[in-house]
């Protein structure tokens, strides 16, 4: 049944499958409190619903996972993890902004590191890396990462180059740009409150 015709009962009966979608953290902050029950949950109930027709199974949700990369552990918790019907694994992300946001993350693969980072935590290459766009106005939408197992290779190759740089004593690049830095917990590292103006 599509979102329109799901009754408030319905709703109510799927409610804990929704919350098991998008995550317990999810559901229970304040400011979304107040629409889960409602929009929200009508919507989420319906994606999953759309989601499950295709052959998708759930597998997990917010398990911290660690890769060993020679001398350093990859550490990352991971959203939702889901078996699709052809026995491949799809990794998830939810995203609460516009979906015009969500979807700019994936023009540029290479410079969107989380799914990217999310895939290196598993053991397959036939994985699928996707952001699921959780919102009150037009509905769940899946965006999914194209590449992503080349992307994945990218970046750990990367990290294992700028881990050896550093070990071998190299200064850090500045980098970090954009509105993440305001919010970054690690800012100092790459100096950026002391870079010089551009000329």
């Amino acid at each position: 049944a599509g979102a329109d015709s799901l009754s408030g009962q319905q709703v109510a009966t799927h409610a804990s499958t929704a919350a098991s979608a998008v995550g317990s953290d999810f559901v229970t902050a304040p400011e979304l409190s107040p629409l889960f029950g409602q929009t929200l949950a009508r919507q989420v109930v319906q994606w999953l619903a759309e989601h499950e027709a295709t052959g998708a199974r759930f597998g997990w949700a917010e398990r911290w996972q660690e890769l060993p990369l020679g001398d350093i552990t990859l550490v990352g918790q991971i959203d939702r993890l889901d078996q699709l019907a052809d026995g491949s694994t799809l990794v998830m992300d939810y995203k609460t902004e516009s979906i015009g946001t969500t979807q700019g993350r994936v023009k540029t693969p290479t410079e969107d590191t989380q799914l990217a980072f999310y895939a290196a935590l598993q053991p397959d290459d036939t994985l699928q890396a996707a952001y699921v766009n959780v919102g009150e106005k037009g509905g769940t939408k899946t965006v999914l990462q194209p590449d992503v197992v080349d992307v994945r290779d990218v970046l750990i190759t990367g990290i294992l180059h700028d881990m050896e740089r550093i070990t071998s004593g190299a200064a850090m690049a500045a980098l970090g740009e954009g509105m993440a830095c305001e919010y970054c917990a690690a800012r100092g590292l790459c100096r950026k409150d002391f870079w010089s103006p551009s000329a």
